[in-house]
């Protein structure tokens, strides 16, 4: 859960800025006309990605240059496409 994921990063890495890419269209929408340079964490899920109408949101992650991916429930991730 997104939430508890959340606190445990809030709680734990405190001085980072963390960054739930999660909601609504809209409110994914503002989260992509933000400035990025500030965020430290993006915080989301994988069923977000998984639907068609997803493609702005992967196209708006591939920006980043990520040092550590982190998974839950990782089994979702069946292959490379996924």
């Amino acid at each position: 859960m997104v939430s508890n994921w959340q606190r445990e990063l809030t709680t734990w890495l405190g001085l980072l800025n963390v960054v739930v890419y999660h909601g609504s269209q809209k409110e994914r929408e503002e989260l992509r006309s933000q400035d990025t340079s500030e965020w430290d964490v993006v915080l989301s899920t994988y069923t977000l990605f998984e639907r068609d109408s997803s493609k702005p949101d992967r196209n708006f992650l591939r920006q980043f240059d990520f040092q550590v991916m982190a998974l839950d429930e990782a089994h979702s991730i069946k292959n490379a496409r996924s």
